[in-house]
């Protein structure tokens, strides 16, 4: 986690890989001090082997993100298991993104059983 005080002031592109516990409280910080922020691309770990956080996004977070309210316009979420925090956090979005344009979200690709990839087209 970064340090109080950290403001992200002119960020407008966030694409992150969760690939560690308290993705939820991370992001959610993130997108508390990025009010600027446009596109969001989220990447899931291949790694099975982690477990997330348990909790609900909904029920943890009192306020919505500014960038939620006022300039969020692109959201892609690859690599969706369909985990309850991965839904609360689709809802959350969806429910309160006004300025939402464009968006995805996609299961799992492995492209064989040794490795895992991901592309950006």
């Amino acid at each position: 986690m970064y340090h109080d005080g950290i403001y992200f002031s002119q960020l407008e592109y966030l694409k992150l890989c969760i690939s560690f516990d308290y993705w939820l409280t991370l992001l959610f910080r993130l997108l508390q001090d990025s009010p600027k922020l446009r596109v969001l691309k989220l990447y899931v770990s291949c790694d099975d082997s982690r477990k997330y956080e348990a909790g609900s996004w909904n029920n943890n977070q009192s306020s919505v993100p500014e960038c939620l309210l006022e300039s969020l316009e692109s959201f892609k979420f690859a690599g969706y298991r369909g985990r309850p925090e991965e839904r609360d956090f689709v809802s959350f979005i969806f429910k309160n993104a006004c300025r939402l344009k464009s968006s995805s979200i996609t299961a799992p690709h492995y492209p064989d059983e040794e490795t895992c990839s991901s592309t950006e087209t």
